[in-house]
Parts: structure tokens; C-alpha cells; sequence
């Protein structure tokens, strides 16, 4: 009995180490497929696997992202997804092989 105890509380101090989005306050829009918002770009990466919720997630975790665009690799372009973080929320514009967000506060 102590031993699941202990689990149960250590369990439940791994998940308060990290605020969730409604702890801090910052909500994210909701995926916005075949959108580009484009520039004001301050970091880009390759990701491993194709999940633009990564993308997504990272904007979140970092303070100076305001928006973020997924970008699906494309014959001739990136081998790898790519992951575009922006300092501000620019309008959309369609693009097929993107999907994009921002944070709303």
C-alpha cells in the first residue's frame, strides 16, 4: 500500500512540474489547415516525425512565439516536416502543405 502511495504522489508532482495551458492563461487557436501565416519567422527546425501538434507545442512553450506554421515536406523542398516559430500573428494565406496557429491571451 505505501508503495502505491508513494507512485500516486509521485505521479501527480511530475504532472504539476509543468503548467498546462489553462494554468498560465495562454490558450492556442485551433489548428488551421492548408494555412500559411507567413513571416516574422525567429527560429526554424526540422522535425523527426510529421505531427504538427510538435509544432504546436513548441510555439506554446516558448514565450516569444505568438504563431507557428507546420510545413509537410514537398518534392524538391525540405526532406523533413519544418517547423516555422513567429514573433507576431500575420494574416493567413492558403497553402496546402501548411497548417498553422497562434496563441490567443
Amino acid at each position: 500500500m505505501a508503495y502505491l502511495i508513494t507512485v500516486l504522489v509521485l505521479f501527480s508532482v511530475l504532472l504539476s512540474a509543468e503548467p498546462s495551458h489553462a494554468q498560465t492563461g495562454i490558450r492556442m487557436s485551433p489548428m488551421e489547415w492548408g494555412i500559411d501565416r507567413w513571416g516574422q519567422v525567429y527560429y526554424f527546425f526540422d522535425l523527426q516525425v510529421a505531427d504538427p501538434a510538435l509544432c504546436q507545442d513548441f510555439c506554446f512553450r516558448d514565450p516569444r512565439c505568438m504563431a507557428w506554421t507546420y510545413e509537410q515536406p514537398v518534392p524538391g523542398g525540405a526532406p523533413r516536416p519544418r517547423c516555422w516559430l513567429k514573433q507576431t500573428i500575420a494574416p493567413p494565406s492558403s497553402k496546402p502543405t501548411c497548417v498553422s496557429g497562434f496563441k490567443i491571451r
